[in-house]
Formats: C-alpha cells, structure tokens, sequence
C-alpha cells in the first residue's frame, strides 16, 4: 500500500535503510512489541494488505494481540508496501484500522544497537478496543431483514410492531412482505421507522416459482413508480432453474436505475451468477447466505468487496459457546464489519412472538465486540447504506 509521502523523521530511503538490522523489533504503543524484516515479497502465510484492504489505510494491532510482524519492502522509502500476519493470545485474528493521517505521521525512527525502533504515539488508538459490554443496550438497532406478511396483519397490527420496535430500541427496519401491501402498510403508519424493499411474492409467486410467472417483470415495474421502495427483495434463488437471465437482468436494470439494493436469499453460487450478469449490481446477502459454511461466507465477503449482508438467523453460530464468538464468525465480523447488519427475519408470527428474545440475542454478541465495531453493524453500516440517520431520538416517534 502506498501512502503517498513518507513520514516525518524517515529521513529517506538512505537513512531509513542505514543501520537496520535484517531483523529487529519495535514497539507499538505502551505494551506490544513487534518484530520486522525486509523482504521482497511476503512469506508464505502472511497476506499483502494491499489484497484485501482499501490502499489508503494502515494496520495497527489492537489490545488482544500480542505480537505481530512486519514486512517491508526493502525498496521502499518507509511503510510502502506493508504485509503482516498477526500472533494472538488467542486462536482468531483481530484488527484494528486506522488512517494513515493517524497513524504513520506519529512514528519516529531511533536507531537502537544497529537496529531501528519504532515509536508510535497513537494515544486514544485503542481506548474503544474493549467490548462494549453492557453499554450495547443503549445503541438503537436497524432491523435489516423485517417482513411483515399477510398472516401478521391481524394478530400484529402495525401499532404493536412499532411497539415492539420502540421495546427493544429497534429505531428503524428494512422491511419487505408478502405481499407488498404489508410493506406499504407499515411504511404509511410509521413512515420514518422503515426503508421498505419490494418483495416480488404475491398471489401464486411464491419463493420455489416467483422466477416462472411471465408477468413478474412488469408487477416489479409497476410497483417501483407508485411506491418508494429502496430494495429489491428478499427473493430467493433456490436452483438453477430459478436463473432467467432475462428476468435477472430486467431487474438488475431496474434497481441500477434506481440505485436499489437487491435482497437476496441464496448460497454462494447465485451471488457469483449475478455479478457476472453485472459487477455493478449492489447486493445485501440475507442471512450471511443460511446454510453456507463461515469459510465459505468468508471467501465470498472477500471476493467481492462492495458484497453487503445481514445477519439474521446467524445469532446462535456466531455466538459459539456463549461466552465468546465462534473464532470462524468472529473473522468475519472483524474484517467485513463495514458490511454487516443485524436482522431478525419475521417470516412467521412466532418470531415476532418471540421478537424481543431475538433482538437481545443480537445485542448479546454485539456486547462481545469493540465499540466501533458494534455500532457500525448496529445501526452504523445502515446509515451509510440507505441514507438515514438512525438514532433512539426516533423511538416513541412513527
């Protein structure tokens, strides 16, 4: 990764070279140490940060990790071209990243022994690295996977599910249903506590055959110009009977038009599908993609970086034994924390019955996480995504 000017006090390539050691080690902030070598290209294990991270950021370790090592390109003048792999006390791997307008600016070089070290005055870097603990029950919630379908409607009329909401500190929802006029229902009652989605079920259009009905393109368009929808789904890809490529790409272009979300429910090869009939397509994968392995969840989430997700029904795995996350989900949280959100998926009336109980599980391995990375998969990551602001200002309120 290149950073585009060198640190203060590097003194250039010359300088930075002059005197250190093959290895060496240096510190970062009061308590890790860390150890660097020169090297060409990485050694087998560590990854090029440069592969899996935006180029104008840097790493730093955070507080549960005790050691890491750093590669540097003997070529470069400074922190160009940086790999790294982290030890931890514990089996998972965490990280903490931060700008490099925060970080390399505060090191300085000091030449120790023939080696350098490195100070890094990153005060306040891991003052939120600690798990948010109990203070995760005063962060509102977006529900990003709500339906509110047809046999909901009598049992839970829409003042009681924006009472739910306002119980649990649910601030606002992404909520499809079938049909849509559950949807629309909602949204009118309690306009500023949900982003409606365009759900395609209706009628005999079911998930198993909603792909088959010739006039399912239409319904979609029609629906698009007389209601504000912001997604397009969840619908669910269930097999390869189910890729119409011409239906797929009817809706790709509507929601590329419109700069809309498709909500998809599938495993991993549908995912792949649709972004080859458009890399451009924006996608939130439901459930982290149900029924997929955490490995195989990961090397999707990596390879296509602008992949969002939500984590409804995932609570439980990701929970582990109860007392700390399942290291495999941990991974994934930590490096794709920027496109998460939590999700309840009230597809039948006993999830909203037991609606509280879920939303407290999701809060639970919330509490688990640092503080910024709680928040941003709380309610965070939402705003960015849909443009709102999400705050417990808007519970009590419609």
């Amino acid at each position: 990764m290149s950073f585009g000017s060198k640190p203060p006090g590097l003194g250039g390539c010359a300088r930075l070279h002059s005197g250190m050691g093959r290895r060496g080690r240096v510190t970062i902030g009061p308590t890790y140490q860390a150890e660097y070598e020169r090297a060409a290209k990485p050694p087998s294990g560590f990854f090029t940060y440069a592969q899996q991270y935006q180029p104008d950021r840097c790493i730093v370790a955070p507080r549960s990790v005790s050691q890491i090592r750093f590669f540097l390109d003997p070529c470069s003048c400074g922190f160009h071209d940086l790999w790294c792999k982290y030890t931890t006390s514990r089996p998972q791997k965490r990280k903490l990243i931060m700008t490099p307008q925060t970080c390399l600016p505060q090191f300085t070089i000091m030449p120790i022994l023939g080696a350098v070290a490195l100070a890094a005055n990153l005060a306040g870097a891991g003052e939120n690295d600690g798990p948010i603990g109990d203070a995760v029950n005063d962060l509102p919630i977006f529900d990003g996977h709500v339906h509110y379908k047809e046999p909901a409607w009598s049992a839970y009329p829409v003042e009681r599910i924006i009472g739910l909401f306002d119980r649990t500190g649910v601030a606002m929802g992404l909520v499809s249903s079938t049909p849509d006029a559950g949807t629309i229902r909602l949204w009118e009652y309690a306009p500023n506590r949900v982003v409606p989605e365009l759900r395609p079920y209706h009628g005999d259009a079911g998930s198993s055959n909603w792909t088959g009905f010739p006039e399912m393109g239409a319904y979609l368009e029609d629906r698009l110009k007389h209601y504000p929808h912001e997604g397009i789904g969840e619908f669910h890809i269930r097999n390869r009977e189910m890729w119409d490529e011409a239906l797929f790409r009817d809706i790709i272009r509507m929601a590329k038009q419109r700069d809309l979300f498709l909500h998809v429910h599938s495993d991993a090869q549908p995912i792949r599908w649709l972004y080859e009939l458009d890399p451009d397509v924006k996608i939130i994968w439901a459930h982290l993609g149900l029924g997929e392995p955490a490995s195989e969840v990961y090397r999707l989430m990596a390879e296509y970086p602008d992949l969002v997700a939500d984590t409804s029904l995932r609570e439980y795995e990701i929970m582990g034994s109860g007392d700390a996350l399942d290291p495999a989900w941990e991974r994934i949280i930590f490096d794709f924390q920027d496109r998460l959100m939590v999700g309840s998926d009230t597809w039948i009336n006993s999830q909203w019955d037991n609606y509280e109980a879920i939303i407290a599980s999701n809060r639970r391995w919330l509490s688990l996480l640092p503080r910024s990375i709680a928040e941003k998969i709380a309610f965070r990551n939402a705003e960015r995504l849909f443009g709102r602001s999400v705050s417990n200002n808007l519970i009590g309120k419609r």
